[in-house]
């Protein structure tokens, strides 16, 4: 599964998460986040796997219990 969004929000989401202090985002400067977001903007999406990807476009609100059921069908389809 690929949430899909363009890099301007990729950029906005990165600066506003907040994962464990393990990762030290916290002491990124503005120079560091926009390399890793230029780095991503060279290769954007979905990885090269078998099967596809089921790309999920996430600039707009996602119906979680419709996303939770398309994961649990992707889930079945990998389970064969």
């Amino acid at each position: 599964m690929f949430c899909d969004c363009g890099v301007a929000l990729v950029a906005e989401r990165f600066r506003a998460r907040e994962r464990h202090p393990g990762h030290l985002d916290r002491e990124l400067g503005a120079e560091r986040v926009d390399e890793r977001v230029a780095a991503w903007a060279a290769h954007p999406g979905p990885l090269g796997l078998d099967g596809g990807p089921v790309v999920v476009d996430t600039t707009r609100p996602v119906d979680g219990a419709a996303l939770a059921a398309l994961a649990g069908e992707v889930g079945a389809l990998l389970a064969g």
